[in-house]
């Protein structure tokens, strides 16, 4: 049996029409009204699909990348379906299409992430629309010299190089 609410307001307490069909070589439909509360224990475990986590918006995403530069902090994200990550360094668009260059310290690479006498981390050149799941992370930032002529972005938005170095934790 396969229970449906018909409408988008699941409130408790409320009472919505459901669509009940039964599931045999001749398909029933039934329609009735039940609390919310009633029809919890059942919907729960009959016609339940997971919901994906809150899509975020590339400029939302942009704005949330840009705040972490400016703060000299860190960002968790998925990138091609992998997990990363990564320091924020110069954000702008390439070929109309957003990018930021990152410092890559880890999680994972298609490529793989170079050896370092820090340890593990390189350069890389991400299309912002690529990014999901972007979260402002505590951790510590990391970075390396890299060649101030970069040919990630055409269009410099903000380069964490050409700002005043500042504690991080002032103004917070």
């Amino acid at each position: 049996m396969v229970i449906k609410p018909l409408g988008e307001d699941l409130t408790p307490g409320t009472v919505k029409p459901v669509q009940v069909a039964l599931v045999e070589p001749v398909a029933y439909q039934i329609q009735l009204k039940m609390r919310i509360e009633d029809l919890a224990p059942r919907v729960c475990c009959v016609d339940m699909t997971p919901q994906p986590a809150k899509m975020q918006a590339v400029g939302e995403m942009y704005e949330l990348l840009r705040r972490a530069a400016v703060r000299r902090r860190l960002v968790a994200a998925n990138y091609d379906g992998l997990p990363r990550l990564l320091c924020p360094h110069v954000l702008g668009r390439k070929a109309d299409r957003l990018h930021a260059l990152f410092y890559q310290f880890g999680g994972s690479s298609n490529s793989g992430l170079p050896m370092t006498t820090e340890g593990v981390g390189g350069w890389r050149c991400l299309a912002v629309k690529k990014l999901s799941q972007v979260e402002l992370r505590a951790e510590a930032w990391h970075t390396e010299p890299r060649s101030r002529r970069q040919t990630c972005i055409d269009e410099v938005d903000f380069d964490v190089d050409a700002q005043p170095e500042e504690d991080p934790q002032k103004g917070q």
